[in-house]
């Protein structure tokens, strides 16, 4: 996905470096489009956080409480999987964001 959304924002990129572009009613269905699917990854991708991250609080809460070594392995694990989703959803925001930006400069 992270390769897909690169890639077509470098092609966003070229396409609107062009003085003259004849086929922009095709590229702008053809974004939002795409602009749906990746909203649709990036919501996913929220709530995926959100559950890892509530999941690694509440086991880390449960390791405090209880004292049990694997509740702590547990909150280990969920917060090395939890770090790299939020790294994730943030790429997806930031080049969403992007896509919006391209799809104004192609409407004008």
């Amino acid at each position: 996905m992270k390769n897909m959304l690169k890639k077509y924002i470098a092609e966003l990129g070229e396409i609107t470096k062009q003085k003259k572009i004849t086929n922009r009613e095709e590229i702008l269905e053809d974004l939002k489009v795409k602009i749906g699917f990746f909203q649709h990854e990036r919501f996913v991708h929220l709530i995926v956080t959100m559950f890892t991250g509530t999941f690694s609080l509440m086991t880390f809460l449960a390791a405090i409480i209880s004292c049990h070594i694997e509740l702590y392995l547990l909150t280990a694990i969920l917060v090395l999987l939890f770090v790299p989703y939020i790294a994730h959803y943030f790429f997806l925001e930031n080049n969403v964001q992007k896509l919006y930006t391209y799809y104004d400069i192609l409407k004008k």
